[in-house]
């Protein structure tokens, strides 16, 4: 029988601990007692230890491979987002002659997050990918909110400001809008900026200011919108069963905080919508070649 350490409970040719004193295997407490009827301590049994798991592979490093399962290639797929949550995560996508597998994991408030998919290759039949944009609605709620009392607060603030002021605001927020290519929430401050000051002044300088006015609300207007615009990506793994997919991801946006989650693109996305039906074609009818086709040491 083994020697255990008293204190962290592993065996004493694992123990890091400072003791490493001979003691039995630790045991885990069944008793519930009032404060896990309320919840108190659920916030502390999660941890934020390598959350992202950078630079590993879900085979071998995160999951025990099967008997006989090589891998064969892994991509960074996707960025998962849910502001709500206050969660932010890493999607992997890892194809190995056994199986596809899809591994999400990264921070939350309260510690680490983590979601994996795996699906036995033999059973794929189909793989559906898109990549396109979505119109973030809470995004341009939020931001609208923010132009709406900004304009209000230039408008108390600069009343008396002087309508050159207000004019040359509007030609930078333009020539900015115009001239820089992204930064489109940058965008719709400045020309926000610009709006509420010439509206800070039209009431006294009514025949200049008007026309820089509604310039400047087209300009904020166009920053909001473009802003409101986000990346999204989705793929679907269709099974020999039939029914619902097998594994999938999508992007979506509502106001119930247990599905507010934006999926985003990231660097190897195109990769893996360009390559991935190939891979899985080939492993399933040419066998070892086509894993040494595909595989990567």
């Amino acid at each position: 029988m083994a020697n255990f350490c008293s204190k962290c409970g592993n065996p004493l040719e694992q123990c890091t601990c400072s003791t490493g004193t001979i003691g039995t295997p630790k045991q885990f407490n069944n008793r519930v007692g009032i404060t896990d009827f309320f919840g108190v301590g659920d916030s502390n049994m999660n941890n934020n230890e390598d959350p992202f798991e950078r630079g590993k592979h879900i085979v071998p490093d995160l999951a025990d491979p099967c008997e006989g399962e090589i891998p064969i290639r892994q991509y960074e797929i996707v960025r998962a987002r849910s502001r709500l949550q206050g969660a932010w995560a890493e999607g992997r996508l890892q194809v190995t002659n056994k199986r596809v597998l899809m591994r999400t994991s990264g921070r939350s408030i309260i510690g680490k997050t983590l979601y994996q998919q795996e699906y036995w290759i033999d059973e794929i039949v189909g793989i559906t990918t898109s990549k396109g944009i979505r119109f973030a609605v809470v995004d341009f709620l939020v931001a609208l909110l923010v132009g709406v009392s900004l304009v209000g607060g230039l408008f108390t603030l600069l009343g008396s400001v002087s309508w050159f002021f207000g004019v040359l605001l509007t030609i930078i927020a333009g020539a900015f809008f115009v001239l820089v290519k992204k930064n489109f929430f940058f965008k719709f401050l400045a020309n926000t900026a610009a709006l509420g000051t010439c509206v800070g002044t039209i009431m006294e300088y009514n025949e200049w200011v008007s026309a820089f006015a509604f310039v400047a609300f087209i300009f904020t207007m166009a920053s909001l919108i473009l802003f409101s615009l986000k990346p999204s990506v989705s793929m679907m793994v269709n099974s020999r069963s039939g029914g619902r997919e097998a594994m999938s991801f999508r992007s979506t946006q509502t106001l119930k905080a247990n599905r507010f989650r934006e999926i985003l693109p990231a660097k190897d996305t195109d990769k893996v919508i360009k390559e991935i039906g190939a891979i899985v074609n080939d492993v399933q009818k040419l066998g070892d070649f086509g894993i040494e086709k595909w595989k990567i040491d």
